[in-house]
């Protein structure tokens, strides 16, 4: 499963009513064997038999809580430091917000339920990538990049009698964009909020958006027309 699949799949996930398949249906993002999750929805190779816990042997020890969510996890934690083969992680959850830790790294996760899909990599030791894996091949710019793939795929399909140098151009444009608002060159989301408020639904004006934005970002400030919009004039001169 690609990353960007991980994170939509768990988006999809933490939206479910049905909050008793959260933990399976998690596990079922990384690299368990649907073999080893049959088995933990019958109980068989859970090893705690209290309720609302699943302890996996050196893989998980989670819990699901409706009490003091940190006295939880700390009981869950002296409980794990007390066994002689401990779980890679602890989770335990109220679902509006969930405690984790990586025993191997005690890299710790704090976070309200929602925010879970932002941080799947915490948990991407399940599939054998190991934090200074993932350091050295940030995931975001992974993410990034495949979404990027996907975006490309999606313009040549519905732009079939378009170039490939037009269609390379306007992609390396919108990158630029992206780029510079991730870098200061724009103000903060600033390209987003307006071709999302200026362009249509489907995007068969984003072309004409991105060619005004080029001639405008081309002229200094000083420089620029009269008549020129007061939307593009919100963006810089790029020399």
């Amino acid at each position: 499963m690609e990353i960007t699949e991980i994170e939509d799949r768990i988006t999809e996930i933490i939206n479910h009513d049905n909050k008793d398949q959260f933990i399976y249906d998690f596990l079922g993002v990384y690299d368990f064997p649907k073999a080893t999750i049959t088995k933990l929805r019958k109980g068989t190779n859970n090893l705690s038999k209290k309720p609302d816990e699943i302890f996996l042997k050196n893989r998980l020890y989670f819990k699901k809580v409706s009490g003091n969510l940190m006295q939880n996890f700390v009981d869950i934690k002296e409980k794990v430091d007390q066994l002689g083969s401990k779980p890679r992680y602890i989770i335990v959850t109220d679902f509006k917000n969930i405690l984790a830790e990586d025993i191997k790294t005690h890299d710790t996760l704090d976070i309200e339920f929602k925010m879970l899909p932002q941080k799947f990599e915490f948990f991407l030791a399940w599939n054998g990538v190991e934090k200074a894996d993932f350091d050295k091949e940030n995931p975001a710019d992974i993410r990034a990049a495949e979404r990027f793939a996907k975006l490309y795929d999606v313009v040549i399909k519905d732009n079939p009698n378009a170039t490939r140098h037009g269609l390379n151009l306007f992609l390396i444009r919108v990158l630029f964009c992206l780029f510079a608002e991730d870098t200061g060159i724009f103000k903060k989301n600033l390209f987003t909020n307006k071709l999302k408020t200026l362009t249509k639904l489907d995007g068969s004006d984003v072309d004409d958006f991105i060619r005004k934005l080029f001639e405008i970002l081309d002229i200094k400030k000083e420089d620029r027309p009269e008549s020129t919009p007061g939307w593009l004039e919100d963006f810089p001169y790029v020399d």
